[in-house]
């Protein structure tokens, strides 16, 4: 699956701000995940592909642009830091970085000040905050059930009860539970499982 594409597709007003993404510190956001990278995953989703991930699903389950802006700018820290997987450093240190970061790329991205202000909801979870903050917990979790049926990588069963300890909103507790404990079809994305589930939630 194409997730840029389809990103494009439903909010092609994110375009020019993703591809100016790309190019900010030698096309770092292109680079592997920690997670996947440590667990021997070959071509592994990249800090790019989760932030296209994430502001899908939360256009499948909100379907505004306010919702979308959340999902998609909530990892951009790590354009200019690590992406640090859970536990690897205290989270008030993370969070202090990450808010200094942000406000360096603030002056650096178009309507920065907006994009500055979007990820402030996503982390402290203002708003719709909250619902996007569990999506942002779940998707690694559906993208280990496709690595999983493609025998690529090792270990990857942790990434569901992570992320059910994440994840409080019952619907979509329900639907990652769906996914997770159901069985998927080899030649099927459970991704495509997974928004067409969040396409008939209603909070």
């Amino acid at each position: 699956m194409d997730y840029e594409a389809q990103l494009f597709q439903v909010a092609p007003w994110t375009q020019e701000f993703l591809q100016l993404a790309k190019t900010l510190n030698n096309g770092a956001i292109m680079r592997g995940r920690t997670g996947w990278l440590n667990r021997g995953v070959e071509n592994p989703e990249s800090i790019y592909e989760h932030c296209c991930k994430v502001g899908l699903a939360a256009y499948h389950l909100f379907g505004t642009e306010e919702a979308v802006a959340l999902g998609i700018i909530h990892d951009f820290p790590e354009i200019y830091s690590r992406d640090y997987t859970p536990g690897e450093i205290d989270p008030l240190e993370k969070r202090d970085c990450e808010s200094a970061i942000m406000q360096e790329i603030s002056n650096i991205l178009p309507n920065g000040n907006f994009w500055l202000g979007k990820w402030q909801d996503f982390e402290n979870r203002l708003g719709i905050g909250k619902q996007i903050a569990e999506l942002d917990k779940i998707c690694p979790a559906i993208q280990a059930v496709d690595y999983l049926n493609a025998s690529n990588g090792n270990s990857l069963e942790q990434f569901y009860p992570y992320s059910r300890k994440k994840v409080n909103t019952p619907q979509l507790v329900a639907l990652l539970d769906q996914i997770c404990l159901g069985e998927i079809p080899n030649e099927q994305s459970a991704y495509e499982v997974y928004f067409a589930g969040l396409d008939r939630i209603m909070l």
